[in-house]
Formats: C-alpha cells, structure tokens, sequence
C-alpha cells in the first residue's frame, strides 16, 4: 500500500501515526498494519520545501486471497519541526542491478545552524502519470555538521520482489528529508583508513571492499562505520555503501577491519569509475 500525504491545511502537521487497512470481499477489516516509511511531519499547503506532500509506503500481510478495497488513516496534530527540516536531498543517479533491484543514489547537504544529524532519506517512484508506485526509507551517511554533505543509495524498494516487473514501469524518483527521523550525534570523529583492496565481482555487480579502520580519535572505541562513494568521470555520484567494522573495542592507534559490497550500475564501465572511503566513529 503506497501513496502521499497530502497536508491541505495554513498550518504545520505532525504526523503521530498512519495506518493502512486492506478490506475483504464482505467489507470487513482483512488486515491492518502501522504505516513504517511515513513522515513525521507535513509542512504548511504550498511550502517551497515541499514537504507539506510526502509519500508512504507498508507491506500489509493477511490471509485473505482478494480484497475489495483498502484505505489508510493519519492521526496528526498542529507542530512542526525547527531545524531538522533544513537539509537538501538530490538524486544524482538511478540504475536497476542485476538482480532487478531499483537503486536511487543521492546526497543531502545539511543547512542547519549548529546541529549535528544523520537524517532520514525517504525515496519514491513515481509512474509517467505521477502515482506513486514504491517507497523506501534509510538514514543517510555520516553525520552530518552545518554545511557538509552525506551520500545514500536507496535499494529495498517497498514490492520490487513482489510486482513483476515493477521497475519497468518508473518513470520518476524523488527523496524527501524525513525531520522527524534526524539521528543525533554528540561528536563525529573522522578515521583513518589503511589497506584497503577492491575486487570487481559480478554479482550486482558490486565492488568488494576490505580493508582496515585506525583509530584516531584520541579515545577508546567500540567500533566505527566505513562508507564508499562511488562517481563517474564527471565526477557524478553513481553509487554509495557502508559496512561496519569487527573486532571489538580498540585503542586509540588500534585497528578494526572492514568487509563489505557495494552495487555498481550494469550499464557503466567500471574502469571509468572513481572511490572515496570514509570512515567514522561517535
């Protein structure tokens, strides 16, 4: 079940909850499930942000064969966010892998005053008759100060695996800042890297990167995230992924090591593709 909300009103929202509701073949209630990728708040009717109208999306299970109809029901009260809302999401790229996976890959810079956040992307699909046809929702990387800009690759899209062919028929993608999902971070301290090896596989395909992390915070560390970007010759951001280290606690001037994916587009030659490697621990 996917769609927008849509805010009518002069007036902020918060959204406290939505829930969506498939109806059977005698009218009745077959299934109700708690709206997961939703916004937590919708601006003003008209605002140049345009986050008075966001999309949402949930998986619905029951046991019923067919359904009659399907609605789905916002509680909301008057509120909106502060600073939160003052990031800018963009899609630099879109591709389908190998897989029949829908990837939207993006940046959001962060134009707040003094906060220190990973927010929340919400991305969805649109059909060429501007229906929405997909959501999914993830944080983000890293945290973010004033002023500097994270990566996301948006992948788990809401029916992908369900409604055969379904990426066929996209015509449009769109992300949106969820500020009501900002995760907040006290410090963010920038590590380094070392050893890092890349092996091209053809599952995805992907690039597979190890390597290890240093700890270079000045402090003990329970562990630390890694992110790659990956961009093309004009330096256009193609596709993104982190992983997390293991090892346990380290020292400061221990190591962690890292392992991970991340997809390329099939269309691509990955010998015009370029990385960075990004590593961070709170």
């Amino acid at each position: 079940l996917v769609g927008e909300l849509v805010n009518p009103n002069s007036f902020g929202v918060e959204i406290l909850g939505l829930g969506g509701v498939i109806l059977d073949g005698e009218g009745d209630v077959g299934a109700a499930e708690d709206v997961f990728y939703r916004p937590a708040y919708l601006m003003p009717s008209g605002d140049p942000s345009g986050l008075d109208r966001v999309p949402f999306g949930v998986h619905i299970y029951g046991p019923m064969q067919s359904f009659r109809d399907f609605a789905a029901y916002p509680l909301a009260v008057r509120g909106v966010p502060d600073e939160e809302s003052a990031y800018t999401p963009v899609v630099t790229h879109t591709f389908v892998d190998s897989l029949g996976q829908y990837h939207v890959v993006g940046q959001v810079t962060s134009n707040t005053i003094s906060q220190l956040g990973m927010p929340s992307v919400i991305g969805a699909l649109y059909d060429s008759d501007g229906r929405v046809l997909s959501v999914y929702e993830q944080y983000s990387q890293p945290g973010l100060r004033p002023g500097e800009t994270g990566s996301f690759d948006l992948n788990r899209f809401l029916g992908m695996d369900e409604v055969t062919g379904l990426e066929g028929r996209v015509a449009e993608a769109r992300v949106f800042v969820n500020p009501g999902e900002i995760y907040g971070a006290f410090n963010v301290y920038t590590l380094d890297t070392t050893g890092i090896s890349r092996q091209y596989d053809d599952f995805g395909p992907s690039w597979h990167f190890t390597g290890q992390v240093v700890n270079t915070s000045g402090e003990t560390q329970g562990g630390a995230t890694v992110s790659v970007d990956v961009y093309d010759a004009d330096d256009r951001l193609v596709g993104s992924g982190f992983g997390y280290t293991s090892g346990g606690e380290a020292p400061v001037g221990g190591t962690w090591r890292f392992d991970f994916y991340v997809t390329l587009d099939p269309a691509l030659d990955p010998a015009t593709l370029r990385y960075e490697v990004r590593a961070w621990t709170e």
